[in-house]
């Protein structure tokens, strides 16, 4: 009667310990994943959107490497960028739904503050300096 009675608790264990696992591995299958890092090294990253487009790119990289942050439309048209010139000063620059630019604001390779303004035609209608 004692062998039957532990292999009868023996079966018990087995199965609420299988049930439990099968309801912790629910609960934490669902759960998103969290990484952390205290450094991230790279010379661009993209983010991208649901569909994989590239909407954000932040790089150190290119042709004259400038640090430089853009922004893109769904269609993959640049829109915005903020970034260093080639004299390593500030920039931001706007672009119109077709990827022309239409306002720079900045700071001058002289070091004094730099605006230009273009109509919808791409025509400069006001400068400074």
């Amino acid at each position: 009667m004692e062998g039957r009675r532990f292999l009868l608790v023996v079966a018990f264990a087995a199965v609420a310990a299988l049930i439990a696992g099968v309801v912790m591995s629910r609960i934490f299958h669902t759960m998103p994943a969290i990484a952390q890092a205290e450094t991230i090294t790279a010379n661009e990253m993209v983010l991208v959107d649901s569909d994989g487009d590239a909407r954000v790119i932040i790089t150190a990289s290119g042709e004259a490497p400038m640090p430089s942050i853009y922004f893109y439309s769904k269609k993959g048209t640049p829109l915005a960028g903020y970034g260093l010139s080639e004299a390593n000063q500030p920039m931001i620059i706007m672009n119109n739904a077709g990827g022309e630019m239409r306002l720079a604001l900045g700071v001058t390779d002289e070091g004094g503050p730099g605006i230009l303004i273009k109509n919808k035609d791409g025509k400069n209608v006001w400068k400074a300096p």
